[in-house]
This record gives structure tokens, sequence and C-alpha cells, in this order.
């Protein structure tokens, strides 16, 4: 059995899954004041909670709703 290995989205996998642009999520993460937890390489991830905050920020923000 393969061990298991934990997941770390970055900005462009949270695109590819979510369809939404990059630049909005940076936006949002920003609006947030989310830090990534680690850099692998050039890229900067997050946790999966970080994330869907990410996300769910980028959504409302995309319909128009203040928060």
């Amino acid at each position: 059995m393969p061990p298991l290995v934990p997941s770390w989205p970055t900005f462009g996998t949270i695109s590819q899954r979510e369809h939404i642009p990059v630049h909005r999520l940076r936006y949002a993460a920003a609006r947030l004041g989310v830090k990534p937890v680690g850099k692998a390489g050039g890229t900067y991830v997050f946790t999966e909670a970080d994330a869907a905050a990410i996300v769910q920020t980028a959504r409302r923000i995309q319909r128009g709703e203040q928060f």
C-alpha cells in the first residue's frame, strides 16, 4: 500500500479544480490575509481549509457580495 501523501493545493490546482482564474484566487487570498503554509519550488502551497476559504471568497466577490 503506497503511503498517504497530504494534499497541498496551489493557486493553479485550485484554479483547475474550481474553474476560477488564478488572479481572482490571488486577490481573494490577499483580501482574507491568507498566507501560504509553504513553498514547493517556486509555487506557494495552502492547506485544504485555506483553499476552501479562498474559493468561497472568490465566488462571493464574483457575485458582487460584500464580506
